[in-house]
């Protein structure tokens, strides 16, 4: 895992066995606030900034679009919506729009809660939507093919017109109120069309093709068109910003993480990407995408299975992240996002041989060199998990470096290196799996 940075190097020597213990759960001390909500599944969220609400919804197989506040107080439960997944706002938050299950959208008055229309369409499965002035674009699977084919929906008449006869796969809409331009894309394939429209006379502006993989289209606070891109086997990504009107590249930056999910936030220089975590947790990858460099980690962890790639974004300078943890969908708050912490990473030999004491050494720093005084605690299992977790805590010496004992029991082991955080620091972890000899030397002759 690349996600914390090496700052700790790990050698080996002699020494003795590790003690049994369970293995800890870290969680990031930045959490301010977890909210569960009523929800079995995740389909989409939108934020209301101007009455400071989030919206999230249910998915294909829920009927419920939960509305909280960014406290992450549960304010309301919308029900009877059957499949309410995407969903979009109108620029002043009064209209909320939910893609059903029904082959339908409705409408909701935000005011009062209430739904005040719904309007069916003539093709199947409604995908992404966006608001324009006061047409609602959408994405639907195009008769008897495998793509997507957009419409334009005007709420006062409720009827919908073909944008255009092109099918896309995985179609993405992205409205830029500032620019008055709605913009179409693909986020899979290596070549990835975009295509601007004027949002009033539906005419198109601009074209493009791009020539990686886009995993996600969103409009910045400065009315540009940010896509974050990825290389098919690159070890990275790159964040393009883009004239929304023409399409033109405004700026490039290069992403120290490869990007695996299209799960992606964007706010001011901060760009946060989304990682699936390893069953007992959740990641979130920030960099400065300016500079083009590595910022943080955020850990979310809670000893259970994670079941999706957790969902960044960021409202009023916080980062929020949806996560399901065992079908319960939980809404978590973190302060500070951007802000370094801590930093874990292995760097190991591994010609140790299985069954033969051996001796871990380390180091912990933060941004203000090495952490003195800190409890951390490895672990080791084997890479299949048959094996009990074995764990020792260690405290760092004044240098942060510190050493630990145990000794190998299969060729493949995988090490894991857990701070729990303290008042001023975050949590950290690093893990990697690790490959020892079937033999000493010795035992080979």
């Amino acid at each position: 895992m690349r996600l914390l940075r090496a700052l700790v190097m790990l050698s080996l020597g002699v020494g003795a066995t590790l003690t049994v213990a369970p293995s800890p759960a870290v969680a990031d001390r930045r959490l301010d606030r977890v909210t569960t909500l009523p929800l079995s599944a995740y389909a989409d969220h939108v934020v209301d900034a101007a009455h400071r609400r989030i919206f999230v919804s249910a998915g294909a197989n829920g009927h419920r679009v939960t509305v909280v506040d960014l406290r992450g107080r549960i304010l309301r439960t919308l029900t009877r919506l059957p499949g309410a997944t995407e969903m979009a706002l109108s620029a002043n938050g009064r209209w909320l729009y939910v893609a059903l299950r029904t082959d339908a959208i409705a409408r909701i008055d935000t005011t009062t809660f209430r739904e005040v229309g719904r309007y069916p369409v003539t093709t199947s499965h409604v995908g992404e939507l966006a608001v324009a002035g006061r047409h609602v674009w959408f994405t639907a699977g195009a008769p008897g093919g495998a793509g997507q084919l957009v419409h334009v929906l005007d709420p006062r008449t409720g009827r919908a017109a073909l944008l255009s006869d092109r099918e896309l796969l995985f179609a993405s809409l992205t409205a830029v109120p500032e620019a008055r331009v709605v913009v179409v894309g693909a986020r899979w394939g290596n070549d990835a069309p975009l295509t601007s429209y004027d949002a009033r006379t539906r005419e198109q502006l601009a074209a493009r093709t791009l020539t990686e993989s886009a995993r996600h289209h969103t409009a910045t606070d400065d009315g540009q068109l940010a896509v974050v891109t990825a290389y098919e086997g690159s070890d990275h990504g790159r964040l393009l910003r883009l004239d929304p009107t023409d399409l033109t590249t405004v700026g490039t930056s290069d992403l120290p993480e490869p990007v695996r999910s299209s799960e992606v936030a964007t706010n001011g220089s901060l760009t946060a990407i989304a990682y699936p975590g390893e069953r007992a947790y959740s990641a979130v990858a920030i960099v400065d995408a300016v500079t083009s460099t590595y910022v943080d980690d955020v850990i979310l962890e809670d000893g259970r299975d994670v079941t999706a790639v957790p969902v960044p974004f960021f409202a009023e300078g916080r980062l929020y992240v949806v996560t399901v943890v065992d079908d319960e969908v939980r809404l978590n708050r973190l302060r500070n996002p951007g802000v370094p912490g801590p930093q874990l990473s292995l760097s190991t030999h591994s010609d140790a041989p299985v069954g033969h004491p051996t001796t871990l050494t380390g180091a912990l720093t933060d941004a203000a060199g090495p952490v003195a005084g800190a409890e951390v605690v490895v672990t080791d299992t084997d890479s299949r998990g048959w094996l009990p977790p074995r764990s020792r805590v260690v405290v760092t010496a004044a240098d942060g470096s510190f050493s630990v004992s145990y000794t190998p029991r299969d060729l493949e082991e995988r090490i894991l290196l857990d701070f729990a955080g303290d008042a001023s620091r975050p949590a950290a972890r690093e893990e990697q799996y690790v490959w020892f000899a079937r033999q000493s030397p010795s035992e080979k002759n």
